[in-house]
């Protein structure tokens, strides 16, 4: 991948911890193994799949816009397997845009 920004990366990573993303998703590059909510292993080619699947709810067209979707409005597209979740992904739509950068920069880097 080219452009990396790297600081927004490590701001992503921190925020990751911070808003307690890592008690619920799996996550290797935090040493998360939760299983509550889907994995953010492989995130990038997770996401550029699920854009392309058939039952896919959402209006994102490529990895980025999915994560910042699935981020701002997690409602769009719910994952299978967890549409029965009692409490399902709370919206992160009070984020500065600074913010919701900086996590989607950090969860590309999930290839």
């Amino acid at each position: 991948m080219t452009n990396v920004d790297r600081k927004a990366v490590a701001q992503g990573k921190e925020l990751y911890h911070t808003l307690a993303c890592d008690s619920c998703h799996g996550l290797d590059a935090v040493g998360s193994t939760r299983t509550y909510a889907p994995t953010h292993n492989h995130l990038r080619t997770t996401a550029e799949a699920r854009i392309q699947a058939a039952d896919y709810t959402g209006q994102a067209t490529t990895a980025a816009e999915y994560i910042r979707e699935s981020i701002v409005d997690p409602k769009a597209y719910v994952v299978a397997g967890y549409q029965h979740l009692r409490f399902g992904m709370a919206s992160y739509a009070r984020l500065s845009e600074h913010e919701v950068n900086a996590l989607v920069q950090f969860l590309l880097q999930q290839e």
